[in-house]
């Protein structure tokens, strides 16, 4: 394990996670499903690329697809997300919720998670409260509304931008009720347009957590198979050469102690058909489980075939259901390679954090952090937030309470 090597992850993976979405801001992903797909063809192209070329492609392991399910599942309701109520908010949101099936699952050793003990419990629950009552925070905070977005482009001059520029969040100043009800057609009938306002008030906020308790459990199944050849295999082994070869190691008698008892049960061993490996630890001189960033392959594997599902299931609904034809961004192709590539780097970022590095340093920090880098961006580039007094106000504290969460979060460990 390298400290730096994590730090390095957690870097790449904040700021790819805070920057990915800013790619299609210029392009309506629709409904999100044509998006999502060709997001997730660049993701798992970028994965087999990483796979052959940097980990001599390790064995695959299906159970680790599951994480990918969970994730492109969570995916598919960004788009929808991010049209309501704008990226930095929707990336707070779901970054909070990410964080906390991260800590929770960990803190009480649930969803295939080993529980693992932290010497500041009481901390650590009060850093989870605080990182909860920040997104509350960030609820209330409103948007720019439309004389000052005219006014601040005017002081911008920034009318150079407005014929490349057609993806833009024209909402009046509100909370996050307000947000979700300027977002209805300004065609649409009054009746309509309140009935929508009411139905996006509950199911725009749900998604947002909805997405971040998959994204927050992604990582669950990867963690599931490391931790299993440790338990089983990897930890009973001291010599390197068997270590290297847990295989050979069940043909010959180094498998029995003095009294007779296996060390290992080589069939189960067998019963992984040479998925299952270890990997040794010269410095530490240890036999070690399977590395985390191995899993990155089969983990975006899961991503592809699940993407291509819903994908499907959208097709088949859209156009013999309805009778309709699916939404279809011929422009939106190259930036969703683009996104899917981002997203990649980023999340093989925070396989090598979370490797590294305790998951009580790399999840509050990882998750936290985009929502951070998403909102100054809409803030500088896209006039998302209001810069009222009181509003930044409200802004700088809920950055400050999220601070705060990571910080006691890490302190705790």
């Amino acid at each position: 394990m390298s400290t730096i090597i994590g730090f390095i992850g957690i870097i790449i993976a904040a700021v790819g996670f805070g920057t990915n979405f800013l790619i299609i801001k210029k392009w309506s992903p629709g409904d999100g499903m044509f998006f999502q797909l060709n997001m997730t063809i660049a993701i798992w192209i970028t994965g087999t690329i990483f796979h052959i070329g940097m980990r001599d492609s390790p064995p695959f392991q299906p159970f680790a697809m599951i994480g990918g399910a969970l994730w492109a599942t969570g995916n598919a309701l960004c788009p929808f997300i991010i049209e309501h109520i704008g990226m930095g908010l929707g990336l707070l949101i779901w970054g909070t919720a990410n964080m906390s099936i991260g800590w929770a699952s960990s803190h009480f050793g649930i969803l295939l998670v080993a529980k693992q003990s932290v010497s500041k419990p009481t901390i650590n629950v009060i850093g989870f409260i605080i990182a909860v009552a920040s997104v509350m925070v960030y609820s209330q905070i409103k948007p720019m509304g439309a004389e000052e977005k005219a006014e601040r482009k005017k002081k911008k001059n920034a009318s150079k931008y407005a014929n490349s520029v057609n993806y833009e969040y024209e909402y009046e100043s509100g909370s996050l009720d307000k947000m979700i009800s300027d977002g209805t057609d300004s065609g649409a009938s009054a009746d309509a347009a309140t009935a929508k306002s009411k139905n996006l008030r509950y199911i725009v906020p749900l998604a947002a957590v909805a997405a971040g308790v998959l994204f927050g459990s992604c990582f669950n199944p990867p963690v599931y198979v490391v931790d299993q050849s440790n338990q089983k295999f990897c930890s009973h082994i001291s010599d390197e050469t068997f270590c290297n070869d847990i295989n050979r190691y069940c043909e010959t008698d180094f498998n029995v102690e003095k009294n007779g008892s296996k060390l290992i049960n080589c069939t189960d061993l067998a019963s992984y058909k040479g998925r299952m490996y270890c990997n040794y630890d010269t410095k530490k001189k240890t036999c070690g489980p399977i590395p985390l960033e191995d899993m990155v392959f089969s983990q975006f594997t899961g991503i592809l075939m699940t993407s291509f599902f819903w994908c499907v299931a959208y097709i088949l609904y859209k156009q013999w259901w309805l009778g309709g034809e699916p939404w279809v961004n011929k422009p939106l192709i190259g930036p969703g390679f683009a996104c899917g590539a981002v997203w990649a780097f980023a999340q093989i970022g925070w396989f090598f954090a979370n490797a590294n590095l305790p998951l009580s340093v790399s999840f509050p920090i990882t998750t936290t952090a985009p929502g951070l880098i998403g909102t100054i961006i809409g803030i500088v580039f896209f006039d998302e937030v209001s810069l009222k007094t009181k509003n930044l106000s409200m802004l700088v504290f809920a950055i400050v309470m999220a601070g705060v969460a990571d910080g006691l979060i890490t302190y705790s460990m």
